[in-house]
This record gives C-alpha cells, structure tokens and sequence, in this order.
C-alpha cells in the first residue's frame, strides 16, 4: 500500500496516537480486514518532527531508549510506514508533536517533564489541541467506522486522540480498542472504562484473528525497532509477548459506549 488517498472512502480507520499503537492494538484485525477486501487507513496523530530546541531531560532519556540517533521521529516514520507495507494498509502522518516535545508557546519550557506526567491525563495547555484535532478528522471525509484508543494506560495524548474523536465524530461511528501492552496491566482496562463513565455503559466485543493475521501482525510490530526494547526488552521476548497474547485469545477485544 502507500500513502492514503484522501478522496477515497475508506471502511475502517484506526487512530493511533504514536507511530505503533494501532498496529500493536489492532494489526490483527486489520490483516484479517484487508485480506477480506476493506481499505484501511491508519492516521498517527503526533507524529511531527522534534522542535528545534535542545531536548527536554525526559525526551531526551525517552529517545537513548530508542537509539535512533539525531532526526529520530524521521526514522520512527520510516518504521511505521514499512509496518503499514507489511499489513498493506494504508497511512498518514499527521505533524501534531509527541507530548515529550511540545512546549509552552509563551514560555518556552516543555508541557511534560516526567514519566508520570505524560501517563496522566493532559495538562490544561493541551486543551486546543482537541478542537485542532477534531477539526482535522474532518478533512478524512466518508470513514464508515473510526476506531480510536480507550486510553489504557492513561497516557496524555491517548487522551487527546480519544476525546478529540469524541468532540468531532458522531458517537455512532467510533469504536474504542485496547492498547497493547498496557491492556495486560492490572486494572488498566477498569480504569479506563471508568474514565468514560460507568463501566455498564460499555460492551466488549471479541474480534477473532486467523493464524496468517497474526503472523503478519508480529512482522509489522518487529517492524518498530526503536520501539521493542523500551515496550517488551528486546525483539524475543516481543516475539514471545505477541504469540502468548494471540494463543491465549486468538483475537483481539474493542469496546462500543451503550449509553452516556
């Protein structure tokens, strides 16, 4: 696949907040759909390049983890677009910055500092980012369903992507999907459920994934280099982390609000 058409209708597109989540959470899923014949587009929101000042401390120690070296969020683009080839999905970059990057635009001092500042729900700096966002979805035209993070894990711009679907998207078009790995964390589902309100408004659903899915899944996350010794240690025990999740499950779980 390549770069998205944006004049063509698409039946599924997912919203991943960083350069992995929606693979990671869904690339199951996704083969299975378009090996049945879907078009699927996949939009990651803060994908834009770093600003021109000297990193932040905590980006900085955010991108040793990554060991990409000087212009890292070029490469994590490349990571992502040969992931998306793997699945043959189609993607687009959108140039909204990493939470680790964004500044006060009056002072010049990074919005985050800490590792749990950015597992938190967003700072009130962030707040326009959402109408930013929602006003963007716009420009995708016909989507038939919009899948968007649940925000588990609780990090800042999960946040952001959900309630800006939340903000520019009619509640009947949005479907809500685990994050891996942060979904295998205790009560991290529970937690986000009851960010959106009372945990009977929503109903799980079971998405089966085929074996060949699966496979293809686990070449596109082995894709992320920079990315699986920060998430699971190192590219065997991802390996590992992926097959346990899918011989347990053979799918993958979404969410739809009933209410509310």
């Amino acid at each position: 696949m390549s770069p998205s058409d944006t004049h063509q209708p698409y039946d599924a597109v997912f919203l991943s907040p960083h350069l992995d989540d929606a693979i990671l959470s869904c690339g199951g899923q996704i083969s299975d759909r378009i090996t049945a014949g879907d078009r699927v587009l996949i939009v990651t929101l803060f994908a834009g390049d770093e600003t021109a000042a000297p990193p932040s401390p905590l980006a900085e120690k955010i991108e040793r983890g990554w060991h990409l070296g000087e212009g890292g969020m070029a490469k994590r683009r490349a990571e992502d677009e040969a992931a998306c080839r793997i699945l043959g999905a189609a993607w687009q970059h959108w140039d909204f910055r990493d939470a680790i990057y964004r500044r006060d635009p009056d002072s010049g001092r990074p919005v985050y500092h800490t590792i749990p500042e950015i597992m938190s729900p967003p700072k009130p700096i962030d707040e326009p980012l959402i109408h930013q966002i929602a006003e963007r979805l716009g420009t995708l035209g016909h989507v038939r369903s919009l899948f968007v993070p649940l925000s588990v894990g609780g990090h800042a711009d999960h946040f952001l992507t959900r309630w800006a679907a939340e903000t520019g998207v009619d509640a009947e078009r949005l479907t809500y999907y685990e994050e891996y790995p942060y979904s295998h964390r205790p009560h991290a589902i529970e937690r986000a459920l009851a960010s959106g309100g009372d945990a009977k408004d929503w109903r799980p659903e079971h998405v089966p994934v085929s074996r060949a899915a699966y496979r293809k899944q686990a070449a596109a996350v082995l894709a992320y280099r920079s990315q699986l010794r920060p998430l699971f240690k190192g590219r065997l025990l991802a390996r590992l982390s992926l097959w346990w999740w899918w011989r347990s499950a053979h799918g993958e779980r979404i969410w739809h609000r009933v209410a509310g």
